[in-house]
């Protein structure tokens, strides 16, 4: 029996449920969010979902490798350095804080 493709709305729901399931947060899902959509249009500039879930370096990273695999199989034609390109956009787009990505950021003066 022949698999049913997945539609684009089911693979990025797969990618930010994934993202959260990496860095252990068991309380918020794509599904939440999309019924919570109203409040969170309605919070105060800094407090985005991605904004209030973070991440580390190394969870990223672990992420964007999962992530460009998977990419990968979907969109067989993207290789290389457009493959890498494709990742970073969705990241920059939809990926969560990173706490620890950008040292100079956290050094006190």
């Amino acid at each position: 029996m022949a698999r049913k493709k997945e539609s684009d709305e089911e693979f990025f729901k797969r990618l930010i449920d994934k993202q959260f399931e990496i860095n252990g947060f068991t309380d918020i899902n794509y599904d939440i969010l999309v019924a919570n959509k109203e409040e969170e249009d309605n919070r105060p500039f800094g407090e985005a979902w991605y904004q209030r879930y973070t991440t580390t370096k190394e969870k990223e990273v672990e992420f964007k490798d999962w992530l460009k695999v998977e990419m990968g199989k979907r969109y067989k034609y993207i290789k290389g350095k457009r493959l890498d390109s494709e990742v970073g956009m969705f990241i920059l787009g939809y990926g969560l804080k990173c706490s620890d990505c950008w040292d100079f950021l956290n050094k006190e003066e």
